[in-house]
């Protein structure tokens, strides 16, 4: 069984910066469509906190060598990841009640939004190697789509690294 390494990646680089091009990773969205709970007011505006991405799961398997329709190089190898991102919506009434800040008369709902991927990484690797992860919460949104329902949006980028060792940040 494979040791998990996973990091998260800082935000925010300027152009000018000289940046390696990642070789193995994925991007992705996970959204889901939520009631909007009993509770909360007719009237509210939308907050949205992500927190930390967890893999639960990381498996590596075989799959065919060769060229896909996209274009993408196969190696024979994938990374088979589950694993879920925690986040907080917070419903804010409009009409404030009472003294405190903007949060505390918020109805808090509390969410692990999972997900499964897979990265194609290299040839050869071993189910006794090290992987090494580094992932960014690119994009957290929140959208009313009717009176009691909301989509949540979250997108992540993970990169495979294929070095022995993460550097630190």
């Amino acid at each position: 069984m494979s040791t998990l390494n996973l990091k998260e990646m800082k935000h925010g680089f300027t152009a000018c910066e000289e940046v390696e091009l990642p070789r193995y990773f994925k991007q992705f969205n996970i959204y889901e469509n939520l009631v909007v709970p009993c509770g909360v007011d007719s009237e509210y505006t939308l907050d949205l906190k992500v927190g930390n991405l967890k893999i639960i799961s990381a498996k590596i398997i075989n799959t065919i060598n060769g060229l896909s329709i996209e274009g993408q190089y196969l190696t024979g190898k994938k990374l088979v990841l589950m694993g879920y991102v925690d986040v907080s919506i917070y419903f804010k009434p409009k009409k404030k009640k009472g003294c405190g800040n903007e949060f505390s008369n918020a109805y808090v709902l509390e969410k692990s939004m999972s997900f499964s991927t897979f990265i194609v990484i290299p040839n050869p690797v071993c189910d006794e190697n090290i992987i090494n992860l580094r992932y960014i919460i690119e994009d957290g949104s929140l959208a009313k789509i009717s009176e009691n329902k909301v989509l949540i949006s979250t997108t992540i980028f993970i990169e495979y690294d294929d070095k022995k060792l993460i550097k630190e940040e």
